[in-house]
């Protein structure tokens, strides 16, 4: 300790001694780093979750291969008076139209080009449910109305049931990369605009308005939240310094810190996304807390105890070396413990921000630190006022053991209560309600009954095997006992389309609306349905090209990606007991890897992340109690943060995890600060009792500085569009003054307590 104390003392006097020399050579490393911005590339597709090598991507590349893109952009038309009227009919007929326009769209289904199938004088009619040339009276679109009410594959799925709501389903072409979604969605945008009435409201979904919609929500927060963030920070450290520099000189290091994190973002090739919008919140607090450390000591030296500029600013850099360095590097360890994460946005999250806690500690040193003395903070005789802090510090010493015994059976308790908060990785949950996408998905629930869907391939095992008339049988009764299931709206599949034909086939007699009786009758069946039908509608998205697999669209009411793996499990089981080779295709099945990896992330980094804190804390104290001590007030905010979560009924997702990731790293921070200052007291002949109190005293100021900093800092996310940012702000803000509570009551009651019972 002594030594690293020497080490200290002689880099700060060389960094203030030679400042305009450190001062270039951040600003070079600056300039250098930064270069890599403009290297950075965006990826708001679902296949950014997960490495590109993971089977669940390579499953995904095949599914599409096979059956084309699960890409869909979707228009929904609702009129509260119905859609069955001449205006909204011809407003679904154009829109449908142009549709097939747009960039990437290669099909377009809707309610007026979907296939009717019906018989006409023996002979099979395959046509437009409502032709072009179609004249919209009032008879015909009644007569309409209740064919496409009563038609199973038409309701919930092009229609609702109500007839107030049509929907207009577009699905992309398949891409090597990202497909264009910006491109599209503003297309599309613009394509609607011209169709919006009084009656008939257009509104947009579709897995390609969801990414774009994640990644505009995710620009909207850097844009509107992060200048609030910046507000709020200006106005407090106004209040505290009262000194221009001691209000910039922070934001200087914090802008420094995230530009150059962002150029390694660059140069690494980690492609930018919503998780990673982030990280700029999480610099701003690693960034404050080293520099207003420092900032709060140097002043206490140049105000209070009449010390020069350089021996202000040489005691300022040499105090907080060590606390600093500790907390860069526990930071950075807890941040690059989710490297182990298999989901890959918090990887590189973690990746980032590691970085960026060392990028934080050489600006605060080299820039900060050099230009230090430069910053005048006028002289005052009287003493600070510190009856606050001091009455914190006797509150701990007198309520001790009680402190000692009720914080742990807190933590423990909502711990417990933590323990049965349930984990969603649903997408559109990440959208708060005043989003048009979440406007939108709940329209389609209140008029649907459900907003989610799963994907499942049949699999006959063999080419031309879905014509085998055994195969088809078993997969009826499989579908028929998934259309029971309370939580299903609808199915759909080729099934529905072989049953109509056979049905139309022999009269409309309701009695053969059932799968043909021989191979020969379903190849026929299937070869004259699609013998007539116009380019881009044919069966290619529902049959594989060899005919041994198809596909099957399951709606249903499951919102959360724990009940949906449930269930899916459970679909899939009664498949197997059935006979038949079922899987879980499209999309679905990556977002609930990403539930199983939330979790899996969270113990990974916690169970890395202490152990090694402990380990440091222990080598550089050479006190083994110490260094379990130090994880306590760590623990504490994080194992309550979990049981407010659950009394809050908020789901545990990715932003929960970057949460805790992001705030063990700051908490840890304060308790170092605190422990290295009593440790350095107590190394110098002072007793527990008064080791404490100065601490407390010169330490505390700092702690509260920085959190209350911190919680409006984090708290303005709460305004924010993307749920996770908001969540993230919500809790980091609360678990920030949790561990505050933490380091400034619970930390020393136990050392009170335990230098009482020494003694």
């Amino acid at each position: 300790m002594e030594k690293i104390e020497n080490v200290a003392q002689k880099l700060s006097s060389n960094i203030v001694r030679k400042s305009k020399l450190y001062i270039s050579l951040s600003l070079i490393a600056f300039i250098l780093l930064t270069s890599g911005i403009f290297l950075i590339k965006s990826n708001f597709s679902v296949k950014v979750w997960l490495n590109k090598n993971d089977h669940r991507i390579n499953d995904l590349n095949l599914h599409e291969k096979t059956f084309g893109s699960s890409d869909t952009m979707d228009v929904i038309i609702y009129n509260d008076r119905g859609i069955f009227n001449p205006h909204t009919i011809s407003t679904i007929q154009e829109i449908s139209e142009e549709m097939w326009k747009v960039k990437d769209i290669v099909r377009v289904e809707s309610l007026t080009n979907y296939n009717w199938i019906e018989s006409i004088d023996d002979d099979i009619s395959i046509t437009p449910f409502i032709a072009e040339d179609d004249i919209l009276t009032e008879e015909f679109l009644n007569k309409k109305k209740n064919q496409a009410l009563g038609d199973k594959h038409l309701v919930n799925n092009l229609i609702s049931p109500s007839g107030k709501l049509a929907y207009i389903r577009s699905f992309l072409q398949v891409t090597n990369g990202t497909p264009p979604y910006e491109e599209i969605v503003t297309q599309v945008e613009s394509l609607i605009k011209k169709y919006n009435h009084d009656e008939i409201h257009i509104q947009l979904s579709g897995i390609t308005f969801i990414n774009e919609s994640l990644k505009r929500a995710s620009d909207r927060d850097m844009v509107v939240v992060f200048p609030l963030v910046f507000i709020a920070l200006v106005i407090i450290l106004f209040a505290f310094f009262r000194n221009l520099f001691g209000v910039i000189s922070p934001f200087v290091i914090i802008l420094l810190t995230i530009a150059s994190t962002f150029g390694v973002e660059g140069f690494l090739g980690i492609e930018f996304n919503n998780i990673l919008a982030a990280v700029p919140a999480v610099l701003i607090a690693i960034g404050l807390a080293d520099s207003v450390h420092i900032l709060i000591s140097y002043r206490h030296g140049t105000t209070y105890e009449g010390l020069t500029n350089e021996d202000a600013a040489t005691r300022a850099l040499s105090k907080n070396f060590i606390p600093t360095i500790l907390t860069t590097i526990t930071t950075s360890i807890g941040f690059l413990s989710l490297l182990t994460a298999d989901i890959r946005p918090i990887h590189d999250l973690g990746m980032l921000s590691g970085i960026g806690c060392i990028f934080a500690w050489f600006f605060t040193y080299f820039l900060l630190g050099a230009f230090l003395k430069y910053i005048n903070f006028p002289q005052r005789k009287a003493k600070e006022d510190l009856h606050f802090i001091e009455h914190i510090g006797n509150f701990s010493h007198k309520y001790r053991l009680l402190i000692v015994i009720t914080f742990p059976l807190l933590a423990l308790f909502m711990a417990y209560l933590g323990s049965k908060n349930i984990i969603n990785a649903d997408p559109v949950e990440y959208f708060s309600e005043s989003t048009p996408i979440k406007k939108t998905f709940n329209l389609v629930e209140r008029e649907f009954g459900a907003s989610r869907a799963i994907e499942l391939v049949f699999d006959s095992g063999i080419p031309e095997g879905i014509k085998d008339v055994e195969f088809l049988k078993k997969s009826e009764l499989m579908i028929n006992w998934i259309e029971q299931l309370p939580e299903v709206k609808r199915v759909t599949s080729i099934e529905t389309i072989l049953k109509k034909m056979n049905q139309t086939l022999h009269g409309d007699d309701p009695n053969f609306y059932k799968i043909p009786e021989t191979r020969r009758e379903v190849a026929d069946q299937l070869f004259l349905y699609t013998l007539g039908l116009p380019s881009g509608m044919d069966l290619k998205n529902q049959i594989s090209i060899d005919n041994r697999k198809f596909r099957v669209l399951v709606l249903w009411h499951v919102n959360d990606t724990m009940t949906a793996i449930e269930k899916s499990e459970i679909i899939l089981a009664k498949a197997k007991e059935i006979g038949l080779n079922v899987y879980e295709g499209g999309q679905s099945p990556i977002y609930n890897r990403v539930n199983d990896l939330v979790v899996n992330t969270f113990f990974y980094s916690m169970g890395l992340t202490l152990p090694l804190i402990f380990l440091i804390m222990f080598l550089t104290f050479k006190d083994l109690k110490l260094a379990i001590l130090s994880l306590i007030p760590n623990v504490f905010p994080l194992m309550v943060a979990s049981g407010i979560m659950y009394l809050n009924g908020d789901e545990i997702n990715i932003g929960n995890v970057i949460v805790f990731a992001v705030c063990l790293g700051i908490a840890v921070d304060d308790t170092i600060h605190f422990i290295a200052n009593y440790k350095i007291k107590i190394l110098k002949g002072h007793s527990t009792d008064q080791a404490l109190k100065e601490t407390l005293i010169q330490t505390g100021k700092a702690l509260i500085l920085t959190t209350v900093l911190l919680f409006f800092g984090f708290g303005l996310f709460a305004f924010g569009d993307f749920v996770p940012n908001q969540k993230f702000g919500i809790y980091c803000a609360m678990i920030l003054i949790l561990a505050l509570i933490s380091d400034v009551i619970l930390l020393p009651a136990i050392l009170y307590y335990i230098y009482r019972t020494k003694k």
